[in-house]
């Protein structure tokens, strides 16, 4: 989740209105309606957004920054164990394959044996 997305999302959370928000972080309404319709505003405009958050908002907003950190974190581990899954079926697939030769060689040795003994 980028930087955007986290503080809409916080926003939405804290359930301010625009004309509070645009109070509290000293910026137009105009800017806050630029913002939540996913058009550029300037960094130091988002920057008096996340200040102006109310606590629990703030808090929040960093929990689903720090939480993109976790996920990929979390993404790597999965593609280890992914990966190592892949090693494991393609060594089970190559041991099915093995004892299918096999099987089919007895088959074939048996068959032998039965044309021989008639």
């Amino acid at each position: 989740m980028d930087l955007r997305q986290a503080l809409f999302k916080a926003i939405v959370r804290a359930e301010v209105s625009a004309k509070e928000l645009s109070e509290r972080a000293q910026v137009t309404p105009t800017q806050i309606s630029r913002f939540r319709n996913g058009k550029d505003v300037s960094s130091s405009t988002l920057q008096r957004l996340i200040d102006a958050l109310p606590a629990d908002a703030y808090e929040y907003f960093h929990s689903l920054l720090a939480s993109k950190r976790k996920s990929d974190l979390e993404i790597a581990e999965q593609l280890f164990e992914l990966a190592s899954q892949l090693r494991q079926s393609s060594i089970s697939k190559r041991t099915e394959q093995r004892c299918a030769r096999s099987r089919n060689s007895l088959k074939d040795s048996n068959n032998d044996k039965a044309l021989v003994a008639s």
